[in-house]
């Protein structure tokens, strides 16, 4: 239920599922599920703005983490640390952990997540002026999504977006809104059967 209200742009309805869900989990049979409930909570915290709250909740998920350290987790905790950061007023921490994040996953063919990190770089980016970097990557992902199949609402909102920062009209809102668009471009090409956190 989460992952629909996360796709229908309401990440906030599915945090009380969550700490509902979070109870009924036996942390010493299921660390695992446990660490994604986390982790899912920490990401619909961030998107819905409590960065108080996901901050504490990160805090508290830190040992799971680290026992399951497997680098796709690593790479989605740096993801939502960012986010943390950047809410959090912490520009530096947030940058360093996204670029990160980013290029683990370039690595790792993983585009969708990767297009998604670069457009919360570049809402970073616009909070701060910096017109150059996000130019850069408009540039960076083109070749990458037109190289690749990939849903065409996807690629119709990137293709918009990168004429905005042209045009030097593109914002965080936009960034926002062509974030969605991937999103939802990402999960309608995901096999059924095949999970994400």
């Amino acid at each position: 239920m989460d992952n629909v209200l996360q796709r229908a742009g309401q990440p906030e309805k599915g945090i009380p599922l969550l700490y509902q869900a979070l109870e009924l989990i036996d942390p010493t049979q299921e660390p695992r599920v446990l660490l994604i409930a986390q982790h899912n909570l920490l990401d619909d915290l961030a998107e819905a703005g409590r960065y108080m709250e996901a901050q504490r909740l990160l805090i508290q998920a830190r040992p799971l983490y680290r026992r399951f350290d497997e680098l796709w987790m690593r790479n989605r905790r740096r993801w939502v640390e960012g986010k943390i950061a950047r809410g959090l007023g912490q520009p530096e921490k947030a940058e360093a952990l996204l670029v990160t994040a980013r290029a683990a996953f370039q690595e790792q063919d993983a585009t969708y997540d990767m297009a998604l990190i670069s457009l919360e770089l570049a809402g970073l980016y616009a909070e701060r002026g910096r017109t150059a970097e996000i130019k850069r990557l408009a540039e960076e992902m083109v070749p990458i999504f037109s190289s690749r199949q990939i849903h065409r609402e996807a690629l119709a909102a990137l293709a918009l977006w990168c004429q905005a920062v042209q045009s030097e009209t593109a914002g965080a809102e936009l960034a926002a809104q062509v974030a969605s668009a991937i999103k939802r471009g990402r999960e309608e090409q995901i096999p059924s059967g095949q999970e994400t956190i």
